[in-house]
């Protein structure tokens, strides 16, 4: 086949994009084909297109009047015998609850999104909400004269809208909440879940993730981790889930957005399928965009794609291309509906499981099967996008395929310059995206290629209390298909290690990465790559993880904090000319942190502003379950240049980790900013005991321990850099500098609560 160069403009340009999948680490899998939407079971009773009667016409034929709330006893109304089966296999305690019409209970998790945040100068409408679309497809389906019941908090709108009819506001009801919130990512999951999730216990959860993991560059493994929690905690309640891929982001370059999210939605459908599932794409562009046949030439494919698919953002003037319209949300409630009921429209094409081979670490070749499942021959755009870590280079913009034919596809891929790693920590797997129009149907689908000839996993695992040194849980796995010889050597700062290997053809080996700790008196934080080389049928690979150690604080003990434009240099032992230094005390009553602030001149800036921003992160779970998955939230401030004391923001319930769901009244939660008589400023946060409710706060034990971070910046007015002044890098401390994301409860320092602190240290991967 003929490659092209691959040079659209705008094509090259930063992403935020990574590959995954859950549990291959322990036992890496090869991939499976790609899916590019289950395939609709044949339904010979069911209408070709169009759904059966509903409710009305229903009432109608058994002689109701249809605004009766007396309920005849039926086991469904225009569902065949076949959907029926369908909806009992993904639901079938709600299949039972809603053919019964009692009262029935969803909560819906997700992003911003959720919330139809549209902007159009009134408040969004959560009625016009996926969600809400789905609610009200199962009570037109299941005959709830009394419709859908919003479960709002801290809102004077009605429950139910007012333009009903007056029966819709009687008679059996769905009730629904939704919990969107705006940057939540896969780690907030659980989070609103036992929260706000299970004030009242729901029949069926759905859950969306994606946008903000990608614009954050979570782990693929941790996304993973997270969701594998949130199927096991929906289940431990008793109730039943949907899972919901992400929508597609469509800024410019778009050939890079549109691809943004997809690692993760392939990740979630997966995980659906070994967990029995339901898995619904909602960033499957089949029902959104149509590309006429007699369009065929790929980049005029891929305007009209963006074109059409735009339609759906950016209502009155705004360039909102994150958050869809309302009628884009009809749409996707509809389809969830369709999943359920009849499955998903299947592909007139279907793409194999590929292979990614690495000529060099810089450069892979991209090989995978396309096939023409339809009755008639098809001309097919085929346009790789670009993720994160990898642009498309060269490819094969455009198959031509007689029915059944299957032709091999091929794109080269280079790294993007500044981006480190590059391949997945936990599995032996690519994942990248390629939009795919022609035979009537335009989808992404989501190639799932093995790394070749090896790969090197790494199980991205925080490690704490850890003493003297660290060793790396890591394996070298062959995927070459034949017997490979090689070596290795690897760096972490200033300790070396080399060797050689044999391995068997799919063979997996450990390599010995064991590194001594820092001694007592060096910083107490210190941030560098593991820089590890592998080399092996002529390629040699080059694989590079930051790793932060930071030994464990004790009471009254003062430890720098890190400049952010510098994260990777070990703090000083004191704050020097300018910094910020924080010492912890305790007693039975309460948690007090003080911060020195030596060097700065605080400036007041306009309206709105602070002259200083304070967050800090506790983790106060319990010994035991702070060792595991969890996340935190924050406590924020926004103080002036005047001494005084200043209030912090009202904390979510479940700011001190997972588990907590508590109602914190932020008065309680004091602080003060002074000045010493050498010109310095001085911060004091007291945090009453009784909020860390969950901790065992036995003081003078050094496992009593809490994880904890903190930042503070601070405000630098308008010069050449930013003429509206802004918090600049360099006056921005921060406690930790390591990859997590701020909520991972896994990326905390570890604060003992003793004034002996243990020499262990915590060990972060990432």
């Amino acid at each position: 086949m003929r490659n092209t160069n691959f040079n659209w403009p705008g094509f090259c340009v930063a992403g935020t994009m990574l590959g995954l999948v859950a549990g291959a680490f322990a036992q890496p899998a090869k991939p499976s084909a790609v899916r590019s939407g289950e395939p609709a079971k044949p339904d010979a009773k069911a209408a070709a297109k169009t759904p059966a009667p509903r409710a009305r016409k229903v009432a109608a034929e058994i002689g109701e009047d249809p605004r009766s709330t007396v309920m005849p006893q039926r086991d469904s109304f225009d569902l065949t015998a076949d959907q029926e089966e369908r909806f009992k296999k993904y639901l079938p305690k709600a299949f039972a609850k809603l053919t019964k019409r009692e009262h029935f209970h969803i909560v819906s998790i997700g992003d911003s999104v959720l919330e139809l945040a549209v902007k159009k100068g009134a408040e969004e409408d959560a009625e016009k909400s996926y969600a809400a679309v789905l609610a009200n497809e199962f009570a037109t389906q299941f005959y709830y004269t009394g419709g859908v019941r919003l479960i709002r908090t801290g809102t004077p709108k009605p429950a139910k809208s007012s333009a009903k009819p007056a029966v819709a506001q009687l008679g059996p009801e769905i009730s629904l909440r939704t919990l969107g919130r705006e940057g939540s990512l896969m780690i907030n999951a659980t989070q609103m879940l036992t929260t706000y999730g299970f004030e009242n216990p729901p029949d069926l959860v759905t859950v969306s993730f994606g946008i903000n993991d990608a614009a954050a560059a979570l782990n693929p493994a941790t996304y993973a981790r997270a969701l594998q929690e949130v199927i096991e905690t929906v289940r431990a309640r008793g109730a039943e889930l949907i899972l919901l891929g992400p929508t597609l982001t469509i800024d410019d370059p778009a050939e890079e957005s549109l691809g943004l999210t997809r690692a993760y939605a392939d990740t979630m459908r997966e995980i659906a399928a070994d967990s029995g599932v339901l898995f619904v794409d909602l960033g499957d562009l089949a029902a959104l965009v149509s590309v006429g046949e007699s369009v065929m030439e790929p980049a005029t494919v891929f305007d009209q794609i963006v074109k059409q698919y735009r339609r759906f953002f950016g209502e009155a003037g705004t360039t909102d291309f994150t958050h869809p319209s309302a009628e884009m949300h009809g749409i996707l409630g509809n389809r969830i509906f369709t999943a359920l009921t009849r499955g998903t429209e299947a592909s007139p094409w279907s793409a194999t499981i590929g292979t990614a081979t690495f000529e060099s670490a810089d450069k892979f070749t991209l090989r995978y099967n396309l096939r023409n499942d339809s009755q008639k021959d098809a001309v097919l755009s085929v346009l790789p996008l670009v993720v994160r870590e990898w642009k498309p280079m060269d490819a094969s913009p455009q198959v031509t395929l007689k029915p059944g034919e299957s032709k091999e596809v091929l794109a080269s891929y280079a790294r993007r310059p500044a981006i480190t790693g590059g391949l997945p920590s936990h599995e032996p797997t690519l994942r990248l995206p390629a939009l795919i129009s022609g035979a009537g149907i335009t989808r992404i689908a989501d190639v799932r290629a093995e790394i070749r000839p090896f790969t090197w996993l790494l199980k991205l695992a925080t490690m704490f209390n850890q003493e003297k040194a660290f060793a790396l849980e890591n394996v070298l796995f062959n995927t070459s298909g034949a017997a490979l010889k090689g070596s290795w050597s690897a760096e972490w700062q200033g300790q070396k290690k080399n060797g050689d290997f044999s391995l068997a053809a799919g063979e997996k080996k450990a390599l010995e990465l064991s590194f001594a700790l820092p001694q007592a008196s060096d910083p107490w934080r210190q941030t560098g790559p593991v820089a590890l080389e592998i080399s092996a049928a002529g390629v040699t690979l080059r694989f590079d993880r930051e790793v932060e150690v930071s030994r464990n604080i004790g009471l009254k003990e003062a430890v720098v904090l890190t400049p952010l434009s510098d994260p990777a240099k070990a703090p000083a032992n004191s704050i020097g000319a300018q910094g910020v230094s924080l010492r912890a005390d305790a007693d039975a009553n309460a948690l007090y942190l003080t911060f020195e602030m030596s060097g700065f001149n605080l400036e007041e800036p306009g309206e709105g502003a602070g002259a200083f921003e304070f967050e800090l992160g506790l983790d106060a779970r319990s010994y035991g379950k702070r060792l595991g998955f969890g996340s935190v939230d924050s406590l924020r401030l926004r103080g002036s240049a005047a001494d005084g004391t200043y209030p912090f923001e009202s904390p979510p319930p479940w700011v001190f980790g997972t588990g907590y769901a508590a109602t914190y009244d932020p008065k309680f939660i004091r602080s003060q900013l002074g000045s010493s008589r050498i010109g310095g400023r001085r911060l004091t946060v007291t945090l009453p005991r009784t909020y860390l409710y969950l901790h065992e706060w036995a003081i003078g034990n050094g496992n009593s321990q809490l994880g904890i971070r903190t930042n503070v910046a601070f405000w630098k007015g308008p010069r050449d850099a930013a003429p509206k002044g802004d918090f600049p890098a360099e006056l921005h401390f921060s406690l930790v500098a390591n990859g997590r994301h701020p909520d991972d409860a896994e990326g905390l320092a570890v604060l003992e609560l003793t004034t002996k602190p243990t020499a262990r240290w915590t060990v972060n991967p990432f």
